[in-house]
This record gives C-alpha cells, sequence and structure tokens, in this order.
C-alpha cells in the first residue's frame, strides 16, 4: 500500500512542469516509503498531512518548500526528509547532522550596521519578525476551535500587559475599523486570510473567530495571533532604521519569554509550521526600491547567493515607493539571532552597491556574488 501511494504521487511530480520545490528533489523510495505507515504519537499526524501542499493545485509553482509541520512531533518522525530539506534550505552540510546554536541576541552594538540607507534612496522600511508556537498543541493546520481560544487568551494576556513604549491595544480580527485597517495594510502589516497556501492547509479555519492583533500605541509593535503560527511578533521602522527595529524585538521577546513558554528543539531550536522558519524564527527585512536591479533576470539568483530571498510587494505599493521587493534574510537556522540580522544587512548592503552600479548601466557582478 505504501508503495503504491509513493507511485502515485512521485508519478504527479514526474508530470508537473512547475512543481520545484525541495520535497520533490528528496521524494526518494528509501526516504519516503516508510514514512506512510508512521505518524506522531501524541497528535497523529500522518506523513500525508505534512506533504499536502506538494500536491495541491493550482499553488505547485509557488511552493518552495513542499513540507509543512502538522504539530511539533513531525520533525522527529518524518525526520528523514524533514532533515534533508532542512539542511538544503538553510544551506548546512548535508553530511553533518543538524545543529543549531544556542540563541544569542547580542544588541544593536552587535550589528553590523544599524541604518541601512543613510540616505534614504532604497530603503522604505524595516521591519524584524519572530514566529513561535506554545506547546501542547498541534501546529495552525490542526488546531481545534477550542485550542485556538485558549492560544489567543494567553497570547492576549501576555501582550497586554506589555508597557512602555510596548503598549497598546489588542484586536480581534473582526472588529478592526476599516481605518486602522486600511493602515496597516499599507505598512504591509495587515494580518488577514488571502494567502492562498496557507488557506489549502487549514491554517485559516474558523477564520476570523480566535484571531487577533495587537498594535502598540506608536504602531512600531504589532503581533499576529493564531496565524502560521501560534505567535507572529513584528517590530518596525520608517525607512532603514534596522537597529531600532532589532532592539525593539529583542526587548519585546525577553519580556515575553518570562509569561510565555515556548516549543523549542535541542536540535532544530524553535519549531514552526514552515520549515524554513525553524531555528530563530526570526527574519529582518527591507522593503527595498530596487528598479534597476530588480529588473534583471538574475536578480533572483542574486539574492540566493547572498543568502536572501525576495518578495514583490507591488499589490500594495507604499507611498512616494516605486517597484518595492522585501528583501529578507533567507537562512533561520544553524546560525543565532544577530548573525541571521548580520547577513541581511551585509546581503542588502550588497543589494544598493550594485542597484547604484545597474543604475550607471554597469554589470551586476559582485564579489560575494559572482552571477551574470
Amino acid at each position: 500500500m505504501a508503495a503504491e501511494m509513493y507511485e502515485v504521487l512521485n508519478g504527479r511530480f514526474r508530470r508537473s512542469k512547475c512543481n520545484t520545490c525541495l520535497l520533490k528533489k528528496y521524494f526518494k523510495p528509501d526516504i519516503i516509503i516508510p514514512l506512510f505507515d508512521k505518524i506522531t504519537p501524541t497528535y497523529e499526524s500522518n506523513f500525508g498531512m505534512c506533504s499536502f501542499t506538494a500536491f495541491a493545485e493550482p499553488v505547485q509553482s509557488c511552493v518552495v518548500v513542499g513540507l509543512t509541520a502538522a504539530d511539533p512531533e513531525v520533525y522527529d518522525t518524518f525526520a528523514s526528509v524533514f532533515d534533508a530539506v532542512i539542511k538544503d534550505y538553510h544551506k548546512m552540510n548535508p553530511k553533518r547532522e543538524i545543529f543549531h546554536p544556542p540563541s544569542y541576541f547580542g544588541g544593536v552594538a552587535d550589528l553590523e550596521c544599524s541604518t541601512l540607507d543613510p540616505n534614504g534612496e532604497f530603503i522604505m522600511a524595516t521591519r524584524v519578525q519572530i514566529n513561535r508556537n506554545y506547546p501542547g498543541y498541534p501546529f495552525c493546520s490542526n488546531l481545534t476551535p477550542e485550542n485556538r481560544s485558549e492560544v489567543e487568551g494567553k497570547s492576549k494576556d501576555a501582550l497586554c500587559s506589555l508597557t512602555g513604549d510596548l503598549e497598546g491595544t489588542y484586536y480581534s480580527i473582526g472588529s478592526l475599523s476599516q481605518d486602522l485597517r486600511d493602515d496597516l495594510a499599507r505598512e504591509h502589516l495587515l494580518f488577514d486570510n488571502s494567502e492562498q497556501i496557507l488557506e489549502m492547509n487549514g491554517v485559516f479555519r474558523d477564520w476570523p473567530n480566535y484571531r487577533g492583533m495587537f498594535v502598540s500605541h506608536n504602531k512600531n509593535l504589532v503581533a499576529w495571533v493564531n496565524g502560521e503560527d501560534n505567535l507572529q511578533l513584528i517590530t518596525a521602522q520608517r525607512g532603514g532604521n534596522l537597529g531600532e527595529a532589532y532592539r525593539q524585538m529583542v526587548k519585546v521577546v525577553k519580556i515575553l519569554e518570562t509569561k510565555l513558554s515556548f516549543v523549542k528543539d535541542d536540535r532544530l531550536g524553535h519549531l514552526t509550521f514552515c520549515p524554513s522558519n525553524v531555528g530563530t524564527g526570526l527574519h529582518a527585512t527591507a522593503h527595498m526600491n530596487l528598479p534597476h536591479l530588480s529588473s534583471r533576470k538574475n536578480f533572483g539568483a542574486i539574492c540566493e547567493k547572498l543568502n536572501l530571498k525576495a518578495k514583490d510587494l507591488q499589490i500594495i505599493p507604499m507611498e512616494g515607493a516605486g517597484h518595492l521587493y522585501a528583501i529578507s534574510n533567507k537562512r533561520t537556522a544553524g546560525l543565532t539571532e544577530i548573525e541571521a540580522v548580520n547577513e541581511m544587512i551585509s546581503g542588502v548592503q550588497e543589494l544598493i552597491r550594485l542597484e547604484v552600479e545597474a543604475a550607471e548601466g554597469k554589470d551586476s557582478t559582485t564579489s560575494k556574488c559572482s552571477v551574470t
């Protein structure tokens, strides 16, 4: 039965011309067939619940990983394929055991650069995001309404206890005013249910019930509750002031760690719904206007070489911006929090240099990235 199931799914991979997700690369009989007979001990999740995205139509062409975690235990139960995908995505040595170092945030003084774009020419906004989950629950796609209600309750209590420059208001998603909704959308901070891949995975089941947003009074801290992960924290700043966004994130994480417990694994660090976020669960992002460089065919390859990922934000342009891309660190595992942010800083600085050269008509080549 397991062998037959493998052949059916592998056939779908072979027939799909657009599917380039990482799961396809490791969808080998010796790795996959043994997994069909396994379930996780507590939540009874099977491999099909984790690989659904890779075979779902019509989203195959935009799936990068092809695996999602139905619960925290899948990372052990189905380790043969999750480990392979994690090593590949986060650029770890495939022949070595996965090692994620102890958490180390450092501080603003440890950043390679705290202001990425002093003259305000290329960066419209910067942000830092961290994803976390609570122990005792499956992950978002398999939460019951009771689970979601409990998660929202403990999140709301912790967030509403924040004081000083972190103090703010908790809103149920259904109660957001249109003005606030529009304001958050312009800043790319609105929590909504528009992402098709997450919807197909069941992440938005029961929407908008048990979902909420915390917004600080200065709007520099936003938290999403019961989205892709139980808690998604975002600190944001206008312009290239990444140092301030990072300072705020370190501050809020350290406070919340005294009030909440998070799922963490000795090998992998923090566990998340998508393997692309395990480890630190941290992404530092710059919303960048790169009209010349981004128009080149090798733009994606340049970002990949610099350990960056680029997301087109043109759907909701920010006021005064051209064609925006969200440029973030790709790797979150195998390095500390401060190392992940510094990797993003180094990459963004290189993109700025390349944009200047591209505007002058020069070839987009770099010592860090010999992509032509």
